[in-house]
């Protein structure tokens, strides 16, 4: 801290001059409070703990600065002045509200603590402080994550204040408040204020909105009020009143024999007074707002006025946005767009990421080398420009780019009306014969391109039988020597041009060398999974034979690398140590693909905290393997297909070997990842831009230490359309030859009963719980309704009496890690919207989702 900064600053302090950023320093909470009161609004007294005294404490291990206890206790007694009343009087208690305030909003991610001053010797010896101290204990223990009890509280009221600003600065290191600031791409707040401020005991309190969010057209404003304290109303806990008033005189327009009691609290005096100063606030913010007030004994308290953005405007944004994007599809070559697998582990990249990470899908990446060394001849377009693009910032596969992954010429394509039913359909060889890409040229290479296709088929099966040993033999070793050598290297030391060439050297070698030896034995084990599928499910019939392949499938055991989401359902559980978990998987992190993440090992503090619940029961194939067997041999022999058990025996052997390298080539391939991760905050270290050098491309990287300030403006425009693309609803196909390309699913189905993917066996029923935020814990008995089978939400589905997502493939991380959990999943793309607690069943052995109650 600055000499010449206190650790606060009261309501009535001067703003020292040392201070450039006044937001920063005290809020966006503490400084609206400071403006009301300089219009001369009513504002209960406060004061705020500055956002460097956070830093302070979070750095010092937790600790409060030596003087920062000094400081306080000098502030309550200015409180004590203010308000008449005295901090830990039983008689004549002055009651505190401990609020978070950091500098940008942060909705529901940081607590407020309320009636700090009532201690439980004074709810002993007083009934009327029952009630303050019981929503002390609650308001404290859920700002801690925890079931606080009395007897854990010091009888202490200025150890009571210094615990509960102690929980609202703690919450700052939350995964989930740390998680939406990477979201949202807020990397220049570094801790929140706390303002600490006399408690009213309003008998109405209510927000106003100065334009109705709804229709900020309508020209009127929107009321929402509650009798008693606003905070259960604000917390989503009470539904309030809703009123609409003419903005200049604050009449109500709605039937007065709708308005409540409530309302009717309010004299006319009273509203034309809010409606006079929301005006003043409307004008001193150059804009619509929100205020949050209370009113006692008649008189008005303001406790946060904030800008606010109309949903329209918001709307519109998303409009043009999306006008964008519908441009954008004209200019693609090809018909139909899927969204790849990659998007459940990488949705809306960075722009920096997405161009690193797509350099391993085409040229001389890995996924490229890799299909070469299987035997297959890429075309050149495919090399050069690859098969996806980012679309809406969401990525893309073309249907019509990825045949040619096999080879040139080829005359079969994937068929559109099978892509649209089932898009996982891209992930396999296409199987329609496609006519029209039939001339002479094609009928003379067919005999040539049969031959390479076949001759790849066998030299699969070789390569099967050598990968695995191959890879933890030769690549592995050779990889983490490569890691030692490079950790060895000081990127500090570097030149901007060294640098430069480290990050291309690193990409280079990492997504491409190394990506090809790590991904191939995945690929193996899917080929083999594939076949073993097709063969069962063209003997036996469905669902029986794709679900037998499920089973077959199954790895007898799973190595350690590849259990990384399930050592995390142990870190939930408590069953594993962090010291364990970071030496085993310290390089990895919650949103790994992405390289503005941190890894676990950088901010250890995103680990889950132990719950104290027991870890969920993976499932046992090898107790049911001699089960599982003997049912393939009674249907083979029921179909007449008998003969086919040493062939289809051969690829279950393949696929339960190799499967799981899926998963293990990612573990180490995120090792190597972590190397071009070093080197992209090298650049963030060196730059004024920090975190934000992520918005940039690679060529605009290399002009960073030479021009960083000119691309500010660039960066914000890439961060608010990155944001943008989250909430805009595009589709799992694209069709380009369609008009309305984005509509959403409709929301009454015509049908009540869709047919979907198995990923994981069995059945069940249950309300549906509709789950967006990955931290989202699933409630027993619910079917979970997600977008896309990644590990991070299925680390939550643990008590989930199904699963239904909208995307995801059999193979993909987050299906073997539910299939782990033994919980019934499907992926059905044509589920329409459901909302919450829809009646839904999931067969996942027939593959359908029927909504019970979708007529109701």
């Amino acid at each position: 801290m600055d000499d010449r900064l206190p650790w606060l600053c009261c309501f009535d302090d001067d703003i020292p001059d040392a201070v450039t950023d006044p937001v920063r320093w005290l809020g966006g909470k503490g400084m609206s409070l400071r403006r009301m009161r300089e219009m001369g609004l009513t504002v209960p007294p406060w004061f705020t703990i500055s956002t460097d005294c956070c830093r302070q404490y979070l750095e010092g291990g937790r600790a409060f600065p030596l003087d920062l206890s000094d400081q306080v206790a000098a502030a309550v007694r200015r409180l004590e002045t203010a308000s008449g009343r005295t901090f830990g009087d039983a008689g004549s208690p002055l009651l505190l509200a401990v609020r978070s305030g950091a500098p940008v909003s942060l909705p529901g991610l940081l607590p407020t603590i309320l009636s700090c001053g009532v201690t439980r010797s004074m709810a002993a010896d007083v009934p009327e402080l029952a009630d303050p101290f019981e929503q002390f204990v609650h308001t404290i223990g859920t700002a801690r994550g925890e079931a606080a009890g009395s007897s854990d509280l010091p009888d202490d009221p200025h150890e009571l204040l210094m615990q509960a600003i102690a929980a609202v600065m703690d919450r700052w290191e939350s995964p989930a408040l740390q998680q939406y600031l990477n979201r949202h791409d807020i990397t220049d707040c570094q801790g929140t204020a706390v303002t600490v401020q006399v408690m009213v005991a309003a008998d109405v309190s209510g927000v106003l909105f100065t334009r109705d969010p709804r229709d900020a057209s309508a020209g009127h404003m929107l009321l929402e009020l509650v009798d008693g304290a606003g905070d259960a109303m604000l917390a989503g806990e009470q539904e309030p009143t809703r009123l609409r008033l003419e903005r200049e005189s604050g009449r109500v327009l709605d039937d007065h024999e709708t308005v409540s009691a409530t309302a009717e609290r309010l004299s006319t005096e009273q509203l034309r007074e809010l409606a006079r100063d929301a005006g003043r606030l409307e004008e001193a913010y150059s804009g619509p707002v929100d205020i949050e007030f209370g009113i006692a004994g008649g008189q008005f308290s303001y406790f946060q006025v904030r800008s606010a953005k109309p949903v329209a405007s918001a709307d519109a944004e998303l409009i043009e946005f999306r006008d964008r994007v519908e441009r954008q599809l004209t200019t693609l070559p090809g018909r139909l767009w899927v969204r790849h697998n990659l998007d459940e582990q990488l949705p809306c990249p960075t722009l920096l990421t997405w161009e690193i990470l797509r350099e391993m899908m085409r040229g001389e990446g890995g996924f490229i080398r890799a299909y070469q060394r299987l035997g297959f001849r890429p075309t050149a377009r495919v090399v050069q420009d690859g098969f996806l693009e980012l679309i809406g910032s969401r990525i893309y596969a073309s249907a019509d780019r990825l045949p040619e992954l096999f080879g040139p010429k080829l005359p079969w394509r994937h068929d559109p009306e099978q892509v649209h039913r089932d898009p996982s359909c891209i992930d396999r060889f296409p199987t329609r014969f496609d006519l029209d890409a039939v001339d002479s040229a094609t009928v003379l290479r067919l005999p040539g391109n049969l031959y390479r296709l076949v001759r790849a088929q066998g030299r699969m099966l070789q390569m099967s039988k050598t990968i695995a040993d191959e890879c933890s033999s030769k690549t592995v070793p050779a990889l983490c020597d490569y890691v030692k050598a490079e950790r060895s290297r000081s990127l500090a030391a570097m030149t901007d041009e060294e640098l430069s060439h480290c990050l291309w050297e690193r990409s280079h070698r990492v997504l491409g060398e190394f990506a090809a030896a790590l991904t191939l034995p995945g690929l193996l084990g899917g080929w083999a999974f594939t076949r073993l599928q097709d063969e069962l499910t063209a003997r036996i019939g469905s669902p029986e034979g794709p679900a037998l392949a499920r089973e077959l499938a199954r790895p007898d055991s799973i190595p350690v690398e590849a259990e990384h989401d399930a050592s995390l359902m142990m870190r939930t559980a408590g069953t594993i140590t962090v010291e364990t978990f970071l030496q085993r998987y310290g390089h990895r992190g919650p949103d790994e693909l992405e390289l503005s993440q941190p890894r676990w090992s950088e901010a250890p503090d995103m680990l889950p905290e132990p719950r104290g619940d027991a870890a969920p029961s993976p499932t046992s194939p090898v107790a049911s393997r001699g089960e599982t067997e003997t049912r393939l041999q009674a249907a083979l022999a029921a179909n007449g297909a008998r003969s086919l058990a040493g062939r289809i025996d051969g690829f279950a052997r393949i696929a339960r070997q190799l499967l799981p390298y899926r998963e293990i080539g990612r573990h180490w391939l995120m090792l190597g990842y972590s190397l071009i991760r070093d080197c992209t905050e090298e650049y963030a270290r060196r730059s004024n831009l920090g975190q934000s050098i992520y918005h940039l491309t690679r060529s605009e990287l290399r002009q960073l230490p030479h021009a960083g300030p000119k691309w500010s403006d660039l960066v914000a425009k890439r961060q608010q359309e990155r944001e943008l693309a989250r909430q805009l609803n595009l589709p799992m196909v694209i069709d380009t030859s369609q008009s309305g390309r984005f509509a959403r699913p409709p929301a009454v189905p015509e049908e009540v009963t869709f047919e979907a993917t198995a990923i994981s066996g069995g059945s069940s029923r249950g309300p549906a719980q509709l789950i967006e935020d990955p931290n989202t814990p699933v409630e027993p008995g619910c079917v979970a309704v997600i977008d896309a089978l990644s590990p991070l939400v299925a680390l939550q589905l643990g008590s989930a009496a199904a699963v239904v997502a909208r995307r995801g493939g059999v193979l993909s991380h987050g299906a073997l890690l539910i299939r782990q959990l033994g919980i019934p999943a499907v992926v059905c793309p044509q589920l329409p919207a459901v909302r919450d607690g829809q009646l839904l069943s999931v067969d996942a052995e027939v593959g359908t989702v029927s909504l019970e109650d979708a007529y109701e």
